[in-house]
């Protein structure tokens, strides 16, 4: 389970047919972003990025590359988004296409998935 300390928020921009979620969380150690673009018409999660411990500078250049130009970040609840990271990671499987391993972990997103 996530320890006490930790924080999470979310974002969502929407481009034509892509939705970017982005999911961060803000714990003791440092911060830890999962950006996922997620595209709507049936195919899943198209590109997914993990990084970890980010200072301020690269944690701004992970966000503008995984945010489509024009698409505006808008704060999202972050239940809804892990939503969306869920049906996009569905989608992928059942059209067969390759997962990263550490979406599925337990503590990928936000601690133990209870």
């Amino acid at each position: 389970m996530s320890a006490p300390t930790d924080t999470l928020s979310a974002l969502r921009a929407d481009a034509g047919s892509t939705t970017v979620i982005l999911i961060e969380r803000a714990h003791e150690g440092g911060t830890e972003l999962l950006s996922a673009v997620v595209a709507r018409q049936g195919r899943g999660l198209m590109a997914t990025y993990r990084a970890d411990d980010l200072d301020d500078a690269a944690r701004a250049e992970l966000i503008a590359a995984a945010t489509p130009d024009g698409a505006t970040l808008t704060p999202c609840d972050p239940t809804a988004a892990r939503l969306l990271l869920a049906r996009g990671l569905a989608m992928a499987r059942i059209a067969q296409r390759p997962v990263p391993a550490w979406i599925v972990e337990p503590n990928a997103l936000t601690g133990d998935l209870d």
